[in-house]
């Protein structure tokens, strides 16, 4: 790695962790390493805070730096455990989004700083699963019941090939409106159109004094696409998308081989 390098954002899911969700001695090693060089992490997930919080300690990064979370919709201050960064969707947007779902007929959950929200009392599978992945608690709640919720961001869920074909029915105007994106095989996802990794890991390394070129990115997925397009150097993952192998300088091996 390049001596210019000062600040290593990383994706998770995908990336620093592998198929079984955990993160191997080779990577913590890694981390460890160019920690002691100097070299600081911000991880960089489409994840809650919430369900990255373990990973923060396991890594050794509580109390000090960033975490950016929701893909990019909002950036903690890990000294203060402080929200300095926050691009929730509001709740107008939400009423459509909610049209859309039910005009091409998918099923959808909120991600908030307060947990998953949904309005179906028949829990989604894909839900329970963002569930069991983050540590978030499902809320049911009526539709008008969301009004001053944080909305950090929705998601279409369903099995992959379907999820495929509602994605294809989705109009051009909401792709214009919102940052939309596949983060997983089953979640498509709607965001703040000025919510991505990029604009928070440019927030990030601005509040440390960090150029764009000395900075790394590794990720694996269309969500990482802007913070890739964003580093001095940026790595994609060998099981990464098109769009990411196509963004990045360099692709390594998969999340199953240590490609971290």
């Amino acid at each position: 790695m390049s001596n210019m390098i000062k600040l290593i954002a990383l994706d998770l899911d995908g990336t620093l962790l592998n198929s079984d969700h955990g993160i191997s001695e080779a990577n913590k090693q890694m981390i460890r390493a160019y920690k002691k060089r100097g070299c600081r992490f911000v991880l960089c997930t489409g994840r809650p805070f919430i369900g990255i919080t373990a990973i923060i300690e396991t890594l050794g990064l509580e109390g000090q730096g960033y975490a950016v979370s929701f893909n990019g919709s909002v950036i903690h201050d890990l000294a203060s455990n402080e929200i300095i960064h926050s691009r929730p969707l509001p709740f107008q947007d939400l009423l459509e989004i909610d049209r859309l779902s039910h005009a091409i007929g998918v099923d959808y959950h909120i991600q908030s700083t307060a947990g998953i929200f949904t309005t179906n009392h028949e829990i989604n599978v894909h839900t329970a699963f963002d569930s069991w992945l983050n540590g978030s608690r499902i809320n049911v709640r009526k539709l008008e019941e969301l009004h001053s919720t944080a909305i950090n961001k929705v998601l279409f869920v369903s099995e992959p090939a379907r999820l495929d074909q509602k994605i294809a029915e989705v109009p051009d105007h909401f792709r214009r409106k919102y940052n939309v994106m596949k983060s997983l095989d089953c979640f498509f996802e709607f965001l703040d159109k000025r919510a991505n990794k990029g604009t928070a890991l440019n927030v990030v390394a601005d509040r440390l004094g960090i150029l764009p070129e000395e900075v790394m990115a590794i990720g694996d997925n269309d969500n990482d696409v802007s913070m890739l397009a964003y580093a001095g150097v940026s790595v994609a993952m060998g099981n990464g998308s098109e769009k990411a192998k196509a963004t990045a300088d360099f692709v390594t091996k998969s999340n199953d081989e240590d490609g971290v």
